[in-house]
């Protein structure tokens, strides 16, 4: 059973349960609050329930993203040799991949400097440096 057959089996006991309170107190005292207030409570439970069944959407949307998992490897002293085979922005970040070793983040302005078919770059041969994790963070 789903979340949403979940909320709308509690909407429905409530909306019964509320009328059915209603119509009990509107056949003891027969004067018209009851039914008023009935009819209030069942607005509140069908906002309520509108309201759940969007959180659940939104969750359920959320839960189906995929991540993107950002690594962090350290390629210091590595012969590195080869040319960039592509550039690509994934979720905002700015990738370029170099033959057999994959893709490396860089910063937007490194992206726009590399272009295809140039020989990897030596700041990428070492990226395990402080200094470029903290502009790769920066931006």
């Amino acid at each position: 059973m789903s979340s949403y057959d979940v909320i709308l089996v509690v909407t429905m006991v409530a909306a019964l349960l509320v009328f059915y309170l209603g119509y009990e107190l509107f056949i003891h005292y027969a004067n018209k609050m009851p039914i008023l207030a009935a009819i209030v409570l069942l607005i509140i439970v069908v906002q309520a329930k509108d309201y759940a069944m969007e959180m659940t959407r939104q969750v359920d949307k959320l839960e189906a993203r995929k991540p993107v998992v950002i690594y962090n490897v350290d390629n210091a002293g590595a012969a590195m040799v080869g040319k960039i085979t592509n550039k690509q922005v994934i979720s905002g970040h700015y990738t370029v991949t170099a033959e057999a070793y994959g893709k490396f983040l860089v910063t937007k302005e490194q992206y726009e400097a590399i272009n295809v078919g140039d020989e990897i770059p030596e700041y990428l041969k070492g990226l395990g440096n402080e200094q470029m994790l903290g502009e790769i963070n920066e931006h």
